[in-house]
């Protein structure tokens, strides 16, 4: 498959999508235009589990908005690390560092 060149990016969003259980962040935008993201919305994935993975997570540093609503199966919004093939325990303790979020609304979801 050959790469596009997109110009720059802010905002990522996934309306709408009612059968998608993962969000195909990996596979459907570079890890270089993560890093331009500002804003994301997710709205209206019924059957989402996990909405970005743990190995993302520094490429998201630049994010200052995430919406989140109407995902009623939602699991994780950042997906546990994993450890040699497993996810590790939840007695270990790790920090999601976003430095720039300001805003998080978290809307219709499970608890």
């Amino acid at each position: 498959m050959r790469g596009v060149t997109l110009p720059k990016l802010s905002q990522l969003q996934y309306l709408n999508l009612p059968g998608c259980v993962n969000a195909p962040v990996e596979d459907l935008i570079s890890l270089e235009l993560l890093e331009e993201f500002g804003e994301s919305f997710i709205c209206g994935c019924y059957r989402m589990k996990k909405l970005f993975p743990w190995a993302i997570l520094q490429d998201l540093k630049n994010l200052e908005k995430l919406s989140v609503r109407w995902c009623a199966e939602m699991e994780e919004i950042i997906g546990r690390e994993e450890a040699e093939g497993s996810i590790k325990s939840s007695s270990t303790s790790t920090t999601a560092d976003l430095p720039k979020l300001k805003q998080l609304h978290l809307r219709d979801l499970p608890e």
